[in-house]
């Protein structure tokens, strides 16, 4: 093997791809190669067989990451680690940095100690950049795109300070391309996937060069977000014709939420900047439960006061609790969400309070990891269709964000259709795109089972707008009795769904029937939060309880008496029950 820093030699040598080292320490060659600047073919060493020799590798490389290349050789090298010290292994460890690329690869024996490396056998390749990588960063952009306004990432502000339109956080995506081609980005996403080291067991810092690359790692606040299931659930489709269905169970985090997805970006931002010496006393949200107990759970972690304003009795038991229990301070207001929404930014205006509501944009960076990992549960492969439900409407500018950053690098070459579904009782995004996306009506949103989403001016609707049109969207409204038949059909197959998700999935019922999503199409549905964190909805449903809805498929328990004929006469009827439904 020969490794030249700084060459950049392309040889006319066959890939083999077959290459697979064995654990046997191999012994150090007298004669080590000098130092060249051009790449040098070993000879192989005669033996008395004739079979070739087993490769095998010694390391006692002890300066910083040294990549470790796993078989088969052929690719870019996308991990590291220091001292090996001759420890046996899989693969074969060479002094190269992150990112060289491996031209050719075949069986040899190496050695590589005090900056040589002498070996026999045939000959690997490898090609390393001379220049090293550009540096990754972002910054805040107005999306009005009448004003040029930007903002460094480190700057507490929410709005432009000339348009007062939203911002973005920007990232420059060229930088991205010319660090590392499509496949390399391929590589090391997936070499983070199963990783347990911070920060990269979470799969929003497992792409942390595109979330929030500025932040340094002892900074960032995780709990293992994301990640989360993609559950292939074709039967859920069967009815309509339409077989290639997925989940996304973003509920299956640390508080049963996808909120926990922009939470740990903008909790580690504040975290960063109280390192660094800003006095930021507390962090502040609106909330219909979800971000509440997101806030308050990853404040918690890292120490920061976390305050947050609920509708007062407009979120579930389970939902009020959460951000109790993890110490903050829960105000419950005679309003409903956009009230409370409205106060927050008058609070954060006037005192010295972070906002942590969607309107801050760096929640957008982690909620965009969604798609990110829709495409790498798919092996790469866009799906046709992706339905999302939407209240205050940041997770699909979000969701589309994701897509087309993916995009830019080339890790993807089309784009899905996005479908926002909205509960009826409060539905301002699909009046507009009624009437050609006209603008915003506010309105006062009626009581609605799926709570989160019970928004009628919503922060993010230019936002989701500007998404819908680039991704050639579409928006359903949903009624209760939809959204609780949907709930209930999936759940029966495995899910426990929450009410929110039931929106999504009678949207995508809606769209079937009506042939905009066709039987040839693959649909993901996204799952915005877990069951559990709605156990009345649930409970009401089944003992038939809940306003306007009549629960078609409830399920109740079956009282009988504690004898063995009247319990197998009972099992009995209930399987034939099951099977004719069936």
């Amino acid at each position: 093997m020969i490794f030249i820093p700084g060459a950049d030699q392309q040889l006319d040598i066959p890939k083999v791809t077959n290459y697979r080292s064995s654990h046997k320490k191999s012994k150090t060659s007298k004669k080590a190669s000098k130092k060249t600047s051009k790449t040098v073919r070993l000879p192989p060493k005669k033996t008395k067989s004739s079979t070739k020799p087993k490769a095998t590798a010694k390391s006692t490389w002890s300066g910083g990451d040294a990549p470790r290349l796993i078989w088969p050789l052929d690719g870019t090298i996308t991990s590291g680690f220091g001292k090996r010290n001759g420890v046996p292994h899989d693969g074969i460890d060479v002094a190269a940095p992150i990112g060289t690329e491996i031209v050719a690869a075949a069986a040899g024996r190496v050695v590589y100690s005090d900056n040589k490396l002498s070996g026999y056998g045939n000959l690997i390749i490898i090609r390393h950049k001379d220049t090293t990588e550009q540096q990754y960063s972002c910054c805040f952009r107005g999306i009005d795109l009448d004003y040029d306004e930007s903002y460094p990432i480190q700057e507490i502000i929410y709005r432009g300070k000339e348009s007062g339109a939203l911002l973005e956080v920007s990232h420059d995506r060229k930088i991205w391309a010319a660090n590392h081609s499509a496949q390399a980005w391929k590589q090391i996403f997936e070499s983070r996937w199963g990783s347990v080291q911070h920060p990269y067991s979470s799969g929003v810092w497992g792409k942390k060069e595109w979330v929030l690359p500025e932040i340094e790692t002892k900074n960032i606040v995780t709990l293992g977000e994301g990640k989360t299931h993609l559950m292939p659930i074709s039967r859920l489709g069967d009815s309509v014709g339409v077989p290639e269905v997925y989940i996304k169970m973003c509920g299956n985090t640390h508080t049963g939420s996808f909120k926990d997805l922009g939470m740990t970006v903008l909790v580690s931002m504040v975290n960063q900047l109280r390192y660094d010496g800003m006095n930021i006393p507390a962090m502040i949200c609106a909330s219909t439960g979800d971000t509440s107990a997101a806030l308050a759970a990853y404040g918690s972690v890292a120490a920061i006061p976390t305050i947050v304003m609920l509708p007062r009795g407009k979120v579930s038991t389970a939902q009020l609790v959460q951000p109790l229990a993890n110490g903050a301070t829960v105000l419950s207001l005679d309003t409903d969400f956009d009230g409370c929404m409205a106060l927050v930014q008058e609070l954060t205006a006037k005192y010295n309070l972070y906002l942590a509501n969607s309107m801050n944009s760096l929640r957008i960076e982690g909620q965009k990891t969604v798609a990110y990992d829709i495409v790498q549960q798919l092996n790469w492969e866009v799906p046709d269709w992706v339905i999302i439900p939407g209240g205050n409407l940041g997770n699909v500018s979000a969701l589309a964000k994701g897509f087309e950053d993916l995009e830019s690098v080339g890790l993807i070459t089309k784009r899905p259709r996005i479908a926002c579904a909205q509960a009826k009782a409060a539905s301002p995004l699909y009046h507009s795109y009624q009437n050609n996306w006209s603008n915003l009506q506010a309105l006062q949103a009626q009581p609605t089972q799926a709570s989160a989403i019970r928004i009628g001016n919503p922060v993010s609707f230019n936002k989701a707008i500007k998404a819908l049109i680039a991704f050639n969207g579409v928006v359903a409204s949903v009624s209760e009795q939809e959204l609780a038949e949907a709930t209930a059909n999936a759940d029966r197959l495995g899910t426990y769904s929450c009410p929110h998700t039931g929106v999504a999935i009678g949207a995508f019922y809606q769209l079937a029937k009506t042939g905009v999503i066709q039987a040839k199409d693959s649909v993901v549905i996204i799952s915005t939060a877990h069951g559990l964190k709605f156990t009345e909805f649930k409970v009401g449903y089944h003992e038939n309880t809940l306003a306007d809805i009549q629960s078609l498929t409830a399920n109740k328990p079956i009282e009988v008496a504690a004898k063995p004929t009247v319990v197998w006469d009972a099992i009995q009827r209930s399987l034939e029950t099951k099977t004719n439904k069936n």
